[in-house]
């Protein structure tokens, strides 16, 4: 309900509205339509800048440029361990760890890199359904959004963002070749092995140890149009 200039002040004064609170209530309408209009403002800025680096990935991968396409998923990579708007987007911890579990059984004598991808592959026939990945996919574009992503963070997180899109198409990529869950997977993983003592001895033999130096550069090279990725270097290899 309205107040009307010459009506009692709702505070109770006794005095003409328009001689007791109105400026007061006046000024704060005022900084309000301010503050709305720069939240509007902002938010703006971050969509052109999101777009703006969503449009630079899909420009690397259409021109096939594999190293700026890497160099960005490397990044991914790194902002996964470091950025406080990514460090929690994983795979559920408890679905993971089960998934693992029943990867290993299935790894036969594979070790190394092969292992570490044939481990991946395995786990992904569980973890990689669409209710997942587009929980991933909503983290994903929340953390482009966020007021505090830095713009190398942004660009990273587009390379991300399009390397996950044609899991979730009409006509669906497997979760198993797309590198984007793969970092996911790898980055759980190592910081899952650094984390537990007590860890399976298969896979601490398997994979050579408690942390890895993944690289993911050759990931990149052939995340375009679903295809999947050659053999490449530190796990990165397709059996």
């Amino acid at each position: 309900m309205s107040i009307r200039r010459n009506d009692p002040c709702p505070c109770g004064s006794g005095r003409k509205y328009k001689r007791c609170c109105r400026e007061g209530d006046e000024a704060r309408e005022r900084d309000q339509r301010s503050a709305e209009a720069e939240r509007e403002r902002q938010n703006a800025a971050r969509d052109e800048e999101m777009g703006v680096a969503i449009a630079k990935t899909v420009r690397a991968v259409m021109a096939k440029d594999s190293e700026e396409v890497g160099s960005l998923l490397n990044r991914f990579a790194d902002a996964l361990t470091t950025d406080p708007l990514l460090v929690n987007l994983r795979f559920d911890d408890g679905e993971f760890a089960a998934a693992v579990d029943r990867s290993l059984s299935r790894l036969g004598r594979a070790q190394g890199p092969k292992a570490s991808l044939r481990l991946f592959q395995n786990a992904m026939t569980e973890l990689g359904s669409r209710r997942v990945v587009r929980r991933l996919h909503e983290g994903l574009t929340c953390a482009m959004r966020a007021a505090g992503s830095s713009a190398p963070v942004r660009e990273a997180v587009a390379a991300a963002l399009v390397c996950l899109e044609p899991v979730l198409a009409r006509r669906a990529m497997p979760a198993s070749q797309s590198p984007t869950l793969e970092i996911i997977f790898k980055v759980q993983l190592e910081t899952w092995m650094a984390c537990h003592d007590a860890r399976p001895l298969k896979l601490s033999e398997a994979l050579g140890g408690p942390r890895s130096t993944t690289s993911f550069e050759e990931i990149g090279r052939e995340s375009r149009a679903g295809q999947e990725p050659r053999p490449g270097r530190h796990g990165t290899d397709r059996a």
